[in-house]
């Protein structure tokens, strides 16, 4: 019984994944088609600052000018991370590697981010993880994402963030809709962190583009919907479990790659 209540967990939590991909396929187009159009929007407003500057050489109006310029140039940045989130699988460049390699890479990301001493990060694999396939420097990406977000959630306080790498194994395969998770071994990866936790209300859309908890100037909070993403066009699946005031894990699957 046990047994048959625990697989019942599995595939709602798995339908939940299921319709999050979905999701993210809709939300991608849509999102592409509007970074293209603000795009062509800024492009005219940067050049008219350009030929304003150099025709009235006013400081005064030079001051206004450069701060109609800032604001396009971060327009224009949040506009990159939607083509990066959009982009996707189209830029892709997907190879067979051991997820071993990227461990050095992590290791050292608390000391090349300047994390203060009072948060420690920990990695750790074990020692049959399973080939995956896909693009490394995005996967490095997405983990990037995902642990930067873990030491803000910690804030100024004393934590840990793990980086666990393991393997899990569904033996019986699984199908839910289009996606299927094969009889076969899949890297699962978990990022945990003893931040204050995400609350109930913000998990249903703490992977949607653009949704943030922090102050308005801000980030425009994609990272955790690159990340997501990332692992979508992977074929693969993530995950958040997390209680207010008992931090939070992000927890990805990515299929193992057959010979």
């Amino acid at each position: 019984m046990l047994d048959s209540d625990s697989q019942v967990v599995e595939r709602r939590e798995l339908e939940v994944l299921l319709l999050r991909s979905q999701r993210f396929e809709a939300i991608g187009t849509l999102a592409g088609g509007l970074a293209h159009d603000l795009n062509n929007l800024l492009a005219p407003i940067r050049m008219s600052c350009e030929l304003l500057k150099r025709k009235n050489p006013d400081p005064d109006l030079s001051r206004f000018i450069d701060i109609v310029q800032s604001s396009n140039d971060k327009a224009r940045q949040s506009i990159e991370q939607i083509r990066g989130f959009t982009r996707g699988s189209q830029d892709a460049q997907p190879e067979r590697f051991e997820p071993a390699r990227l461990l050095p890479l992590m290791r050292n990301f608390a000391k090349e981010q300047e994390w203060p001493d009072s948060i420690r990060l920990k990695v750790a694999a074990a020692s049959d993880l399973p080939t995956i396939h896909m693009d490394p420097g995005q996967l490095l990406q997405a983990l990037s994402n995902l642990l930067t977000n873990a030491r803000e959630a910690i804030g100024n306080a004393s934590g840990t963030v793990e980086l666990q790498f393991s393997s899990r194994t569904f033996a019986n395969g699984l199908r839910i809709g289009e996606l299927e998770f094969i009889a076969s071994r899949y890297l699962r990866i978990d990022v945990t962190d003893t931040g204050s936790g995400v609350s109930v209300e913000n998990q249903a859309h703490i992977f949607d583009p653009f949704f943030s908890t922090k102050p308005k100037g801000s980030a425009p909070g994609l990272g955790l919907s690159v990340a997501a993403a990332v692992v979508s066009h992977a074929k693969g699946y993530i995950d958040l479990h997390s209680q207010p005031g008992n931090g939070a894990r992000f927890t990805l699957y990515l299929p193992e790659k057959a010979d």
